[in-house]
């Protein structure tokens, strides 16, 4: 398989929004140019699956993208 046709996969972390930005929470991704880690928090009410979650992308473009 040639690299034209693999699909690539990315990710665009999306900037905080006003909400998180005056809740002062901590960051729970973190990430660089091609590998996200995800700490979920027990309390957190966001998602069940507490723990670190780990994810490979081809690419990845950060809030200020």
């Amino acid at each position: 398989m040639s690299t034209r046709d693999r699909i690539k996969v990315v990710c665009r972390i999306r900037p905080e929004n006003a909400i998180e930005k005056a809740g002062n929470y901590s960051r729970c991704v973190t990430y660089d140019d091609y590998n996200i880690t995800v700490e979920c928090q027990p309390e957190s009410k966001v998602s069940d699956m507490a723990g670190t979650h780990n994810f490979a992308f081809d690419a990845i473009f950060g809030p200020d993208s």
